[in-house]
């Protein structure tokens, strides 16, 4: 094999690499636990059109809001966060509030979120018709002497129905003795 085929693999398997640890279908990203922002308000749950839902999304103050309700048996505020399809599903309450007692002690420490993009939709005019996040909260340590981690899910623009912006499910994981708890339901499909 001659040196300029080694050197165009090479170029070629460069490029893969890079596409396939950068993905088109979500964006890492962590942030500092001790970065301050102001709490996002998920109560405000309107749909924003075009590029200003990605202006929009608060960063990581929606995982803060999310570990300071669990840190605090904060219902009301949790519950706040959830989308209407979910929220109003019989039972919701009940199992929202085994979620919080699962979680264990008030937070002492965390090692940051990781961030995660989903997947987004737009129409032929650059209008977000949907638009899915996935942040994830690692080593969260209690007073309590346990460990978690806390992944959850929300649509921040959901066009076709605006009963589904918001939280749908959290997933809360004990790392002490690999136990998990969910709340909420997967509503992710390509709409």
């Amino acid at each position: 094999m001659s040196q300029k085929s080694k050197a165009i693999i090479a170029v070629v398997g460069i490029i893969i690499l890079v596409f396939s640890v950068s993905g088109c279908g979500w964006r890492g990203l962590i942030q500092n636990k001790d970065d301050e922002e102001d709490i996002y308000d998920l109560t405000n749950k309107s749909s924003l059109s075009g590029i200003e839902a990605v202006k929009e999304w608060p960063s990581m103050s929606v995982s803060k809001e999310v570990l300071r309700c669990f840190s605090e048996d904060d219902f009301d505020s949790l519950k706040s966060m959830f989308c209407a399809k979910v929220a109003e599903k019989d039972g919701f309450d009940e199992t929202l509030q085994g979620a919080l007692d699962f979680f264990e002690g008030k937070v002492i420490s965390y090692d940051g979120t990781l961030m995660r993009g989903g997947p987004a939709s737009a129409t032929d005019n650059w209008e977000v018709s949907w638009l899915d996040y996935h942040p994830q909260i690692h080593d969260i340590k209690t007073d309590a002497g346990k460990s978690y981690k806390i992944i959850f899910y929300y649509f921040r623009v959901y066009a076709k129905d605006e009963k589904q912006v918001g939280i749908y499910e959290i997933d809360i994981f004990g790392l002490d003795d690999e136990s998990k708890y969910i709340v909420g339901e997967m509503l992710y499909k390509s709409p």
